[in-house]
């Protein structure tokens, strides 16, 4: 009598070579896709949540005393693209990682020098006062990547046009954060995306 083949052993197997094979795909994908800490608001999540109250009054008070706007400059102080949509962190929406053709700050030429221009138009008699401006720009898919742009200098008599140095910017999904503090103590905090790409913005 033909005795009967057990195929029990190889899809056992087949099982744990399938699962060994998965796990190695999500630690790849992990290791290239790092949880981030959320960089907001420069210190610890406890931290923000024990100030929340007061982190949005400020926020508030600022967003009521100014419109606002960013220039991106070309080296030759030429202005390339312009966002009107600056948004506090609470008010920002998570993005996928796709261009969007619609959005003014999502397309300038690879590799040029650029700097910023943020404009804060008052809208109040008596806005805030003793202004002061720090650039920082985030990456999405580098874990301690956070770089200093430095501080944004007042240009001009009315003081309503605040100018960063000139820096390069690599090929890739960038989120550009403000950080303003005003009337010497108070802080609010403004948050931009930039999909940076060989695209023609003529």
């Amino acid at each position: 009598m033909q005795t009967q083949k057990n195929y029990w052993p190889l899809a056992i197997i087949g099982v744990i070579i399938f699962g060994v094979i998965m796990v190695s795909i999500s630690i790849t994908i992990a290791l290239k896709n790092p949880i981030q800490d959320d960089n907001a608001y420069f210190t610890k999540k406890r931290i923000v949540d024990e100030n929340i109250n007061q982190l949005l009054i400020d926020q508030d008070i600022f967003d009521a005393s100014f419109n606002r706007y960013l220039d991106i400059l070309d080296s030759s102080d030429a202005t390339l693209v312009r966002d009107t949509n600056l948004l506090s962190p609470y008010q920002s929406k998570p993005h996928r990682d796709k261009f969007n053709p619609k959005s003014p700050t999502q397309a300038f030429i690879d590799k040029q020098n650029i700097r910023l221009a943020l404009n804060l138009i008052p809208q109040k008699a008596e806005s805030p006062s003793e202004i002061h401006i720090k650039a920082y720009l985030d990456s999405y898919h580098q874990a301690n990547a956070l770089q200093d742009l430095g501080e944004l200098i007042a240009d001009g008599v009315e003081n309503t046009r605040y100018l960063s140095s000139a820096f390069k910017i690599p090929k890739g999904r960038w989120k550009l954060i403000f950080e303003i503090t005003y009337d010497t103590d108070h802080k609010a905090y403004l948050e931009t995306e930039l999909f940076v790409d060989m695209v023609d913005i003529s």
